[in-house]
């Protein structure tokens, strides 16, 4: 008896673990697709890294866009730490 309720506590727990997952990954897989569309809102320039548009874009806690301002603004070291980190890094242009 005590055999059987251990199955099925393992099996309930190996449920939510595999639904956990499926969760956490499309939010990962959300979250930086977005980081690597906004992030070409960054230029390089002078040796420093700009957002290309005013306002300033940002990646925590959810990527925001730059504002529409044309106005080059200077980018924290947060947003460098993000570009430093996504695939845009490795993709020359």
């Amino acid at each position: 008896m005590k055999n059987s309720s251990f199955k099925e506590a393992t099996k309930k727990a190996v449920v939510l673990a595999l639904l956990f997952s499926e969760i956490q990954t499309f939010f990962q897989l959300s979250y930086w697709s977005r980081v690597i569309a906004i992030g070409r809102h960054l230029v390089f320039w002078n040796g420093q890294l700009y957002w290309t548009t005013g306002g300033k874009g940002r990646f925590l806690p959810w990527p925001q866009y730059p504002g529409m301002a044309m106005v080059m603004t200077t980018a924290d070291n947060t947003d460098k730490f993000f570009i430093i980190l996504s695939p845009l890094t490795f993709i020359s242009k």
